[in-house]
């Protein structure tokens, strides 16, 4: 079972079980999807999975960027370095709609690594993604960010 959520911004499908519902769920596209152990009435909350779908708004998407490679602090392919690496003029100084994050080796999404991200930094359209070994606990993988920046004046 599939509930849609749309805003003027974002397209979001929240794919859930039929067991799930009755769960006391709160879902915003700019914060997903939250779900409280002590609101549930078994105390704990399922694993839910989200996507989020780019806006159907025309776009180009950038090549896949890498910074640099993992170190003993983390990987960091945020948005606003790759902006400023090179003088790069990203999306034409504008920001970007959305964002495509993977591992670089074995191009698994992002999210089916198992490494733990950054608040605010995983694979988000505004700042790309960050994972640092304080958050992740260990080394984290080698990833790779594209965004998808709108097409001005067609």
């Amino acid at each position: 079972m599939s509930r849609e959520v749309h805003n003027h911004n974002v397209h979001a499908v929240v794919w859930f079980s039929s067991r799930y519902i009755g769960e006391r769920l709160t879902f915003l596209p700019s914060k997903g999807l939250v779900c409280v152990n002590s609101k549930q009435t078994n105390g704990l909350c399922n694993d839910y999975e989200i996507r989020y779908l780019c806006p159907s708004t025309r776009g180009t998407w950038t090549n896949f960027l890498d910074k640099d490679n993992p170190s003993g602090t983390g990987d960091y392919e945020d948005f606003a370095t790759h902006k400023t690496l090179n003088k790069r003029n990203l999306c034409n100084g504008g920001r970007p709609m959305c964002a495509r994050c993977r591992d670089r080796w074995s191009l698994y999404h992002y999210y089916a690594t198992g490494d733990k991200y950054n608040t605010n930094y995983d694979c988000s359209w505004e700042n790309g993604l960050v994972c640092t070994t304080a958050v992740n606990g260990k080394y984290c993988k080698d990833y790779e960010v594209q965004f998808k920046c709108p097409t001005i004046g067609m």
